[in-house]
C-alpha cells in the first residue's frame, strides 16, 4: 500500500492475517512499518469482534503491550526491531485476554519476516589523547553508564503518549542511526541514535508526552535529558546548551525541554536522540513514520 506524507512517497509494509479467537470470533492481525528490517519500529494492529481486556505479542523474548486504538475493539502497539537482530523470520506470539484476566488467554502466532540492512561507515583518524578519556574521569563514567542503563530498562505499565512522535529539532540529520565507526581504523559501537542538525539555542521540543527520568550533565553526552513514555519506551537526547526540564517533572508533547548546544565529547552543535522500546535500539525516524 502506498501513501503520500510531506509531498514524498513513503512505502507502507503491510499484512493481514485472520486467527479463531473464542466461540468462533477472529481476530485480525496487521502490521505497518516503514520497513520491516533492523532497527526499524514496526506498528502492530489487532481487531476484534469481540471485547477485550488486555492483549500482548511476544517476540525477541520480549512483551509488548498493547493498547486500545482509536475504532472499537482494535488494539495496537509497537515491536522494537532491535540494531543488531539477526534477519529472518521471527513468529509473534499474540496473546488476547477478554474482559475479564482471569478467562484463559488466546494464544495465536503471527510472522514478522526481518530484512538485513546495510548501514553507512565513517573512519576517522585523530590523536589519540582524544579517543580514551582520562584515567581520572573512569569513575564518573562508570557510574554514569551503569545509571543510563538502568533508565532505558525501566518499563512504566502505563503509557504516557497519545498519537504520532514529532521531530524534537527541525533539522536534517547529520549522522544516520546504525552509522558504523572506526576511529583510528578502530571499531567503535555503531551510533545508535540519530545527530539532527541545529544551531546552540535552537529550542528542542518533546517528541511525546512523558516523564522525566534524567536532566543533568554526563561526561559524553554533556547536558541529558531522558524521557520515559511509557511502556517500555524512552528517548533520550544529548549535547543541550541548557536544560529547561526538571528530573521527575511531567512534560506534555511540544513542550521546549532544553536547548541545542555542544556539550560533552562533540566536536559541534547538534541535537542527538535515541530511542529505545524495552531495551531495543531503534532508529527515531522510522518511529515518526508510524500514524497511531
Amino acid at each position: 500500500m502506498f501513501m503520500k506524507k510531506n509531498c514524498h512517497l513513503v512505502v507502507i509494509a503491510l499484512s493481514l492475517m485472520q486467527v479463531s479467537l473464542l466461540s468462533g470470533a477472529t481476530l485480525e492481525i496487521s502490521h505497518r512499518a516503514r520497513s520491516v528490517a533492523q532497527g526499524e519500529a514496526v506498528l502492530l494492529a489487532v481487531t476484534s469482534d469481540v471485547p477485550l481486556g488486555k492483549v500482548t505479542a511476544r517476540v525477541f523474548e520480549k512483551e509488548f503491550p498493547l493498547f486500545p486504538g482509536a475504532e472499537e475493539q482494535t488494539w495496537q502497539g509497537l515491536i522494537a526491531i532491535d540494531l543488531a537482530c539477526t534477519p529472518g523470520t521471527y513468529a509473534v506470539g499474540v496473546r488476547a485476554w477478554k474482559t475479564n484476566e482471569i478467562e484463559p488467554a488466546v494464544s495465536e502466532s503471527y510472522s514478522l519476516e526481518i530484512k538485513g540492512k546495510e548501514f553507512a561507515e565513517r573512519r576517522l583518524k585523530v590523536d589519540q589523547k582524544y579517543v580514551s578519556p582520562p584515567a581520572e574521569e573512569m569513575a564518573r563514567i562508570n557510574r554514569e553508564a551503569a545509571r543510563t542503563r538502568k533508565m532505558f530498562s525501566l518499563v512504566t505499565p502505563e503509557r504516557f503518549w497519545n498519537g504520532n512522535f514529532l521531530k524534537p529539532v527541525p533539522g536534517g540529520i547529520t549522522s544516520p542511526f546504525g552509522r558504523k565507526n572506526f576511529v583510528n581504523d578502530e571499531p567503535r559501537s555503531p551510533h545508535s541514535g540519530v545527530d539532527l542538525r541545529g544551531a546552540v539555542g535552537t529550542p528542542i521540543k518533546a517528541p511525546a508526552s512523558g516523564r522525566i527520568i534524567m536532566a543533568e550533565d554526563l561526561y559524553f553526552a554533556g547536558n541529558t535529558v531522558m524521557i520515559d513514555h511509557g511502556f517500555g519506551l524512552i528517548s533520550y537526547l544529548c549535547h543541550l546548551s541548557e536544560i529547561r526540564a526538571g528530573d521527575g517533572a511531567d512534560v506534555k508533547q511540544g513542550e521546549v525541554i532544553g536547548l541545542v548546544g555542544s556539550t560533552g565529547r562533540v566536536t559541534g552543535p547538534h541535537l542527538h536522540w535515541t530511542v529505545k522500546v524495552l531495551e531495543q535500539r531503534i532508529d527515531p525516524m522510522s518511529l515518526l513514520e508510524l500514524d497511531f
